[in-house]
């Protein structure tokens, strides 16, 4: 049976079912989350608080890789967040996410490109003006939707 433990140094890194059980009971699992945005780990972490389940960043567990997301949807791109920092760790759940905000009256932009929209260092307000100076003001709320995928990954299994 194996709860997703990252190991440690004891018993060669490895953790008897006995310790499994007694870190599942006590809050001992690590979800390692693909971001360096520490509110985003807080969050997510303030929703797992009544679980097994400690959220904690990739920046915490010395992780800091190159992570290209070159996807064509959100869904590729949380995959490939997933992916690259769970090819780091040894036996460890990791979840990442893409969103972005699509609007229908720029087909779908800025959709997985949100966060580049204006520049990779811009402000929500420069977002949110640029956004604004592209459409109408006839264009409804309806006609805008955020977009979230979440992949969370163990091993060899990823689930969406």
């Amino acid at each position: 049976v194996s709860f997703g433990l990252c190991q440690d140094q004891r018993n060669n890194g490895k953790k008897s079912l006995s310790e499994s059980m007694e870190a599942y009971m006590t809050k001992e699992l690590k979800l390692i989350i693909a971001t360096s945005n520490k509110d985003k780990v807080r969050e997510i972490g303030e929703i797992l608080k009544d679980t097994p389940f400690e959220a904690v960043s990739m920046h915490d567990e010395g992780l800091d890789p190159e992570i290209i997301e070159d996807g064509k949807s959100f869904e590729e791109n949380a995959l490939i967040k997933a992916r690259t920092v769970h090819s780091l760790t040894e036996n460890c759940y990791v979840m990442a996410d893409d969103s972005g905000i699509c609007i229908d009256a720029l087909d779908g932009a800025p959709g997985i490109y949100s966060a580049r929209f204006c520049g990779e260092n811009s402000t929500y307000p420069e977002k949110f003006k640029k956004i604004h100076g592209r459409f109408s003001l006839e264009t409804k709320i309806r006609d805008i939707h955020p977009s979230l995928v979440i992949d969370l990954s163990h091993s060899l299994h990823s689930l969406k």
